[in-house]
């Protein structure tokens, strides 16, 4: 099979005493809430992923989930690293993170390392659960550079409070 160039994809490695232990994939779809993860995870590559989601929680409001569906965590803190992002965010305005994880029947995860973390079986349920948060809290506009943009900037800080 050849190599399919994905320009919004990011391999994400971990290294112990110079071999790569692990190999994740991190696919983002800018026009959706989704960001798939393939590959393996361990703890090694815990801390990049960390990084990536951040990141993509940061550039995009609301929700995002991570789709699990083919990522083999081969070690518990490597699992850790999604209820740790979800608590980093929990202040965040509209910021959530959730995961399509076909190893679950319902939004509480079993395994003891996600405790927390909304989890659904089906991507299709994962997005449902986004579609049902609201986004009240993020407010944008286009403000044209010219005298009364700062009055606008203030109305809209106005309106969001």
């Amino acid at each position: 099979m050849a190599d399919v160039e994905r320009p919004n994809a990011l391999t994400v490695t971990g290294a112990h005493n110079g071999a790569i232990m692990s190999s994740c994939l991190v696919e983002i779809d800018e026009s959706s809430a989704v960001v798939r993860l393939t590959g393996v995870l361990d703890a090694a590559g815990a801390e990049a992923l960390r990084g990536a989601l951040l990141a993509r929680l940061l550039a995009r409001p609301g929700p995002v989930v991570a789709d699990v569906t083919g990522l083999r965590v081969v070690d518990p803190a490597g699992r850790g690293v999604f209820a740790d992002v979800r608590r980093e965010v929990a202040d965040w305005p509209a910021a959530d993170l959730l995961l399509c994880d076909p190893a679950v029947d319902g939004p509480a995860h079993p395994d003891a390392a996600l405790a927390g973390v909304p989890a659904w079986p089906t991507l299709d349920w994962a997005l449902a659960a986004v579609e049902a948060t609201p986004l009240a809290a993020v407010l944008t506009a286009d403000l044209a550079p010219a005298v009364g943009a700062a009055r606008q900037a203030r109305e809209l800080v106005t309106t969001g409070c």
